[in-house]
C-alpha cells in the first residue's frame, strides 16, 4: 500500500516538474485583451504540449450565459506556464471546478489576476461578454 502511494506521489511530482520544466503553450490570446503589464518574451525553450480542452461554467448561470475558459486565450499572459496558475489558485490534479463572481470579485479564482490591474476586473460591468459567451445552441 505505501509502495503504491509513494508512486502515485512521484508520478504527480515528475508530472509537475515535466509542467515547470516544459511549461505550456497554445495559440495566442486574442488580440483585444491585452495584458496591464509587460509580457516576458516567450521561453525559445518551451515544447509545445497539449492543453486541456474548454472549461464551461454554466451551472449557476445557465447556457446562454455560460463562462467559457480557454486555456489558449490564457497561456501567452501567463509566460507560458502552467505553473503560473496551477497549483494555486487552481489545483489540476483534484480542480474543483467553480468560479463565483462573490469570491472573484474578493481577489480569489479568476480574481487573482482579473483584478483591475493585471487584467479587467471581474467587477467591470463593461467586460462581462468577455467571459460569459454562452454555449451556441
Amino acid at each position: 500500500m505505501l509502495g503504491a502511494v509513494r508512486r502515485r506521489m512521484g508520478l504527480w511530482l515528475g508530472a509537475l516538474a515535466s509542467a515547470a520544466v516544459l511549461g505550456c503553450a497554445g495559440g495566442a490570446a486574442p488580440a483585444t485583451l491585452q495584458p496591464a503589464q509587460p509580457l516576458p518574451p516567450p521561453r525559445a525553450d518551451v515544447e509545445l504540449v497539449s492543453l486541456p480542452a474548454d472549461l464551461v461554467f454554466d451551472r449557476t448561470v445557465g447556457a446562454e450565459m455560460a463562462v467559457v475558459f480557454r486555456h489558449t486565450s490564457h497561456v501567452e499572459f501567463a509566460g507560458r506556464r502552467c505553473i503560473a496558475c496551477h497549483p494555486a489558485p487552481f489545483r489540476m490534479l483534484a480542480p474543483e471546478r467553480k468560479a463565483e463572481h462573490p469570491e472573484m470579485d474578493e481577489g480569489g479564482s479568476c480574481g487573482s489576476c482579473h483584478d483591475g490591474q493585471r487584467a479587467f476586473a471581474t467587477t467591470d460591468e463593461e467586460s462581462c461578454e468577455i467571459c460569459h459567451v454562452g454555449l451556441d445552441p
